[in-house]
């Protein structure tokens, strides 16, 4: 199967989640996600701020910042192959990108490297691939950093998880871990 169909199929099954459903999914994986971070001796752990079909990441974002024992790190877009992370400020300070995401505006901060990844996607398999929107930007900036990055956990709901191995290219980058609401998969 390849990606394009992979990306229409997992869009529909999304479809079918209640704003009720996506509210209950995404608090569970915010509190397993959480607990897989609470023992992390990162010090940079890079998040997203999630778009409407993705899991919330505003509960994972709670929980981290009461803990307060990571600076959290989220994308901006800077051109057409790059993202750089930055430090988690108020998000009413932030901007939507040309993608429709919620990023820090251009004078916020420097650029900082993150230890530990939680990484969206649009769909997963059982082996650590992941297939995302299409524009690789994640998948160059783990080549680019793996010297820093220890591990790139993704998050998703559990009808993202493909029973086929997903088609992986070359340049497609391998997750340690997946978290969605009914397991924790490691890889």
């Amino acid at each position: 199967m390849e990606k394009k169909e992979i990306r229409t199929i997992i869009r529909q099954r999304k479809k079918q989640l209640s704003p009720e459903e996506r509210t209950t999914i995404s608090m569970k994986i915010a509190e397993r996600t959480f607990e897989l971070l609470r023992e992390e001796e990162a010090t940079n752990v890079a998040l997203f701020l999630s778009m409407p079909d993705e899991v919330e990441t505003s509960y994972l974002i709670q929980m981290l910042g009461k803990q307060g024992r990571h600076t959290l790190l989220v994308p901006r877009v800077e051109d057409e192959q790059t993202i750089r992370f930055y430090k988690l400020q108020n998000t009413q300070d932030y901007q939507l990108s040309g993608y429709g995401i919620l990023e820090p505006k251009d004078d916020i901060s420097e650029a900082l490297v993150p230890e530990v990844m939680i990484v969206p996607g649009v769909a997963f398999d059982a082996c650590g691939g992941r297939v995302g929107r299409g524009k690789g930007y994640y998948d160059r900036y783990f080549e680019l950093h793996h010297d820093v990055i220890r591990k790139k956990i993704a998050i998703g709901y559990q009808l993202q998880v493909m029973e086929e191995p997903l088609p992986m290219e070359p340049f497609d980058q391998r997750m340690d871990a997946l978290v969605t609401e009914e397991k924790t998969y490691w890889f």
